[in-house]
């Protein structure tokens, strides 16, 4: 879901989409998305306490950030 979300912001530049990580042009590896996961969550034990999701998803975002496109 994060991936097609970039792809909205891919065609709308203008559009802040919370819930996206672009990976360009190669396909990262499952095992690169679990470690970029292991490093958010060492580094912010005080958010251990929220919905798993968003601790993936914040990490993913910050992994792989979406570059905004102006039209």
């Amino acid at each position: 879901m994060m991936i097609i979300n970039s792809q909205l912001l891919s065609h709308d530049g203008e559009k802040s989409v919370e819930f996206a990580m672009c990976e360009g042009n190669e396909h990262t590896a499952y095992g690169a998305k679990v470690q970029a996961f292991i490093n958010w969550a060492d580094s912010h034990p005080q958010r251990w306490g929220e919905h798993q999701a968003l601790g993936v998803a914040e990490a993913l975002r910050l992994a792989w950030p979406c570059k905004r496109i102006s039209n």
